[in-house]
């Protein structure tokens, strides 16, 4: 059975990034939390569209100002001019913006009884995009990130009717603004897995991209030839707007514009 996320009250547990608290935190509440937290949007996405209708509540109209803000930093702050081809230093400096603004970010998105609640959860905020003494971004970014939008869900800013709001206009909006902090410091995978892990960098978007593609007749050559893949992605696929339909396309299409090959180009038949 997949969680109701407007009873999740029962965890104070923190994530903390010790071994010890990883190694603990499958017999913790917080894990039940988080994974319950990925299941629930993982059911109400099924079988729906990126262009799918739904209602836009004040606290993720809140979500995307900030996500904005993040994404005008970045406008703000160029690459250096710098030997090394990675991790450009700027990022620290972009970083250090929201490291000073996180806070008042967050709790512009919180009603104001649960203000109390902003530094502790502005942490996984300010995880959730890259490491500045790195320069690097991976998956336990992107999985901070959905901490962050779990702890919104557990103080009651978030609630059940924005499960699809939350992956298709918050979660697609982050990926958005990581792809560019990426491209713009050419900042590197962290933890790469190569040729065993789906993406460098990210993973819910195959999660929930895949949940979406449930119920749908979808060939199989379309996945194992990529060349045709990458043609209906560049051309919209069977959808004249030209829009992507799920996550999964989204993140591939991410791939392709900076260049990375994540699709082998084949012929098409």
């Amino acid at each position: 059975m997949v969680p109701d996320m407007g009873k999740w009250k029962r965890s104070q547990v923190r994530f903390l990034p010790d071994t010890r608290t990883i190694q603990n935190l499958t017999v913790k509440w917080a894990y039940a939390d988080y994974m319950g937290f990925i299941l629930t949007l993982n059911e109400g996405v099924k079988g729906k569209k990126l262009t799918s209708d739904y209602d836009v509540s004040e606290t993720v109209e809140k979500l995307l100002d900030l996500l904005g803000t993040l994404d005008q930093w970045i406008n703000e702050t160029p690459p250096v001019d710098q030997p090394s081809r990675f991790g450009n230093k700027a990022y620290r400096t972009w970083f250090s913006k929201l490291e000073q603004e996180a806070e008042a970010l967050v709790s512009a998105v919180l009603p104001a009884e649960k203000a109390a609640a902003a530094p502790e959860i502005a942490v996984y905020l300010k995880e959730s995009v890259g490491n500045p003494t790195r320069i690097d971004y991976g998956t336990g970014h992107e999985a901070a990130f959905a901490a962050f939008l779990c702890c919104l869900c557990k103080v009651g800013a978030l609630r059940i009717s924005d499960q699809l709001a939350i992956v298709f206009k918050v979660f697609n909006r982050y990926l958005q603004v990581m792809r560019k902090l990426q491209r713009t410091y050419r900042m590197e995978p962290a933890g790469s897995q190569g040729v065993w892990g789906l993406d460098d960098f990210q993973f819910l978007p195959f999660i929930w991209g895949s949940s979406q593609f449930i119920g749908k007749n979808i060939r199989s050559d379309d996945t194992l030839q990529g060349g045709c893949l990458h043609r209906k992605m560049k051309h919209g696929g069977n959808d004249t707007n030209g829009e992507q339909q799920s996550l999964s396309e989204a993140a591939a299409e991410a791939h392709i514009k900076t260049e990375t090959r994540f699709y082998p180009q084949s012929k098409c038949p």
